[in-house]
């Protein structure tokens, strides 16, 4: 892998997340240090975290991040790790599997 991007939709949930925790910044920083940790450990093993179940036409993985009830879904391209959602445990799961078309 060459490397990431994210999905437009998982950006926002991404500074969305950072703003929540922003009353407390340093709960904040920590929050996007392990976004940011998780990331790089994705790109270095893409294939290491579990496959998300039912996605037939790509291959769909996550991470759960350990201090935080938050989850990084991605997908592993040809060429580059694509951040499809940071998906708070408690959302409704698959709810970004129409972003799999963009």
């Amino acid at each position: 892998m060459t490397g990431y991007r994210f999905h437009p939709e998982a950006r926002a949930e991404l500074v969305g997340a950072t703003d929540w925790y922003g009353g407390c910044p340093d709960v904040s920083t920590d929050f996007a240090a392990a976004v940011q940790a998780a990331i790089e450990r994705i790109v270095r093993f893409p294939r290491a975290y579990a496959r998300w179940p039912g996605v037939e036409n790509a291959e769909v993985r996550r991470c759960v991040l350990r201090r935080f009830p938050f989850v990084i879904v991605y997908a592993i391209e040809s060429d580059e790790i694509v951040v499809l959602a940071i998906a708070h445990t408690s959302r409704e799961p698959g709810y970004w599997a129409r972003r799999l078309q963009d």
